[in-house]
């Protein structure tokens, strides 16, 4: 009987281990995207309107720059979930998402509420000023659907940081390489669809810093060429 609640013991032990390593990788997107279109209420801990509190909470800056990541697909997720089901173009409300975030970030203070009316323009101001590392160079290779993609990606990282810029450099074959599988596993659609290239961006900074990179992190991501044929 022991031995039995000693294995009953450990096999549950694993299943929270198992899904604690589930809940850690969660998708934030398909999470916030799922409560903007069936309409749930704007209350996530995520939310814009919360971020700030959250973010108080939390001493350790690469903990608050993880929980930023999350909160950035949980917002971009909601509110193309949102366009979705009102048939709206979501290109507008990404830009002021990322204006707003980056106001967060850099004050670690949120306006009282969410207002639509506050243009990104006037963020501006207070975005981070980030060093780019322009060296990776073209990508070639082809969607899923048999079209022909040639890119070339810029990476943003904390201004003087020679670490992250000393990283980088080293694993530019590893970089070269998740580019290449990365947007092999899209279709043309996807990659020409105006309205992805913030997701697609996201995707690919949070992919490197996942799946690359090891003791930094880049901050963001722009295309210097994007090209799809055929």
């Amino acid at each position: 009987m022991s031995k039995k609640i000693v294995f009953t013991f450990i096999f549950f032990l694993y299943t929270v281990f198992l899904l604690s390593a589930q809940i850690k990788k969660l998708d934030y997107y398909s999470i916030g995207y799922n409560d903007g279109y069936n309409n749930k209420k704007f209350d996530n801990k995520y939310s814009i309107e919360k971020l700030s509190d959250s973010l108080k909470k939390i001493p350790d800056e690469d903990d608050k720059m993880d929980f930023i990541k999350d909160a950035e697909a949980y917002n971009l997720g909601y509110v193309h979930g949102v366009c979705e089901k009102q048939n709206l173009d979501s290109e507008d409300y990404d830009e002021f998402i990322y204006e707003y975030l980056f106001s967060i970030i850099t004050k670690n203070v949120a306006p009282k509420a969410y207002n639509p009316s506050v243009s990104a323009e006037e963020y501006q101001g207070q975005r981070e000023v980030y060093d780019w590392y322009k060296s990776i160079g073209v990508i070639q290779t082809t969607t899923n659907d048999g079209a022909t993609v040639r890119v070339n990606v810029f990476l943003g990282y904390k201004k003087d940081d020679k670490v992250v810029a000393t990283e980088i450099t080293s694993r530019i074959v590893e970089l070269k390489d998740f580019l290449r599988r990365y947007f092999r596993g899209k279709s043309k659609v996807e990659i020409t669809n105006p309205g992805n290239e913030e997701k697609l961006k996201m995707e690919i900074r949070n992919g490197i810093n996942d799946k690359v990179l090891s003791g930094s992190k880049i901050r963001d991501i722009t295309f210097d060429q994007l090209d799809v044929i055929g």
